[in-house]
């Protein structure tokens, strides 16, 4: 039977790492950009962006993205992915490219990772930002977009099994 644990652990200055009731909580702030990473289910992990255009702090996200993805992977863990970046000013020219290539350059990660992939896209704008990102490289998982996030978790729940 597993433990319950709860604790909240300083990572350096960009941010905290902690595991409430056997989560998974991540924030990470640096310069204007803003990224909430959340265990809300044992199979679901839910992104929230909010803040700027900020390619220096994206840029971190996307090291700790991977690490996460490295670590589900050697432990064989999969997870349903929901990402809200609706709540960012902005996602510029710069912040789609990496975004789109560090897609391309994890494609097999994601793969053996994610089980699909639902994106909160709420307007024409955030429809044509994820669109841009996808151009890089196709989906490997099934992936959706939804204009909020109850619509998106309804699709990932109905998904299960």
């Amino acid at each position: 039977m597993g433990q319950e644990r709860s604790f909240r652990r300083q990572e350096g200055p960009e941010g905290a790492l902690g595991d409430t009731q056997g989560r998974l909580s991540l924030a990470l702030a640096s310069g204007e950009f803003r990224c909430i990473m959340e265990e809300s289910s044992p199979s679901l992990m839910l992104f929230t962006f909010t803040g700027g255009s900020d390619k220096a702090g994206f840029e971190s996200f996307l090291r700790r993205a991977t690490e996460w993805l490295q670590e589900n992977e050697r432990r064989g863990r999969v997870y349903a992915i929901l990402i809200d970046p609706t709540g960012m000013d902005n996602f510029d020219a710069a912040m789609r490219r990496a975004a789109g290539e560090w897609r391309a350059a994890h494609l097999p990660l994601i793969a053996n990772t994610c089980s699909r992939a639902a994106y909160v896209a709420d307007s024409k704008i955030w429809r044509g930002v994820m669109t841009a990102v996808f151009w890089f490289a196709k989906p490997v998982i099934p992936v959706q977009l939804f204009s909020s996030q109850v619509a998106a978790r309804r699709w990932l729940s109905q998904q299960v099994g």
